[in-house]
């Protein structure tokens, strides 16, 4: 099964058409710099190491050009594919962004969790963190990276659980860890 990144905003309800459109072309721009579609992309958690293949559209030279500015191409890009292999891999969909400065990007629930975006019960759900590295890189700068997002989303003040997401464009690999 191969997971189309323009298609998240079907299955999580966090992320409208047009931001899911803006992120995957983020990461087509991202992930076209080193790959072709559809790639592998290596998966690592705490538990278990799985690949899943991801599909983009590749990008156009325009598209290029307005994703110029590397470090947001691989923020935006990062949140693409990582909502995309939490959710093959753990289960998760996005609900919602969280509010600035509250150490998370998002809110995830179990698949099949009822939503009702208005009234959000943060119950059941889980903080996401996540963090690109946009140019090739070692395996150490990942879990490096990851060991500090993962403190970030600790020192949070937020009661709730967390995790944190890596996402290295060049290899292609998410590296997932619980806060």
């Amino acid at each position: 099964m191969a997971i189309a990144l323009e298609d998240l905003h079907r299955r999580h309800p966090g992320l409208t058409l047009a931001v899911c459109s803006a992120y995957a072309e983020a990461a087509a721009v991202c992930l076209g710099r080193h790959h072709v579609s559809p790639q592998a992309v290596r998966t690592t958690d705490e538990r278990a190491e799985q690949s899943y293949v991801v599909t983009w559209l590749g990008p156009s030279k325009r598209q290029e050009a307005a994703w110029a500015n590397r470090d947001d191409a691989t923020r935006d890009g990062a949140y693409s594919v990582a909502l995309a292999v939490v959710e093959a891999h753990l289960g998760m969909v996005t609900t919602t962004r969280t509010a600035r400065r509250s150490g998370t990007d998002y809110y995830l629930v179990p698949v099949g969790v009822a939503v009702d975006v208005g009234e959000l019960d943060l119950e059941e759900s889980i903080r996401l963190e996540v963090s690109g590295i946009g140019d090739p890189t070692t395996e150490a700068a990942v879990l490096y990276r990851l060991a500090q997002k993962v403190d970030q989303a600790r020192k949070a003040s937020s009661g709730l659980p967390a995790m944190a997401a890596v996402v290295a464009f060049g290899e292609p690999r998410v590296a997932l860890r619980r806060a």
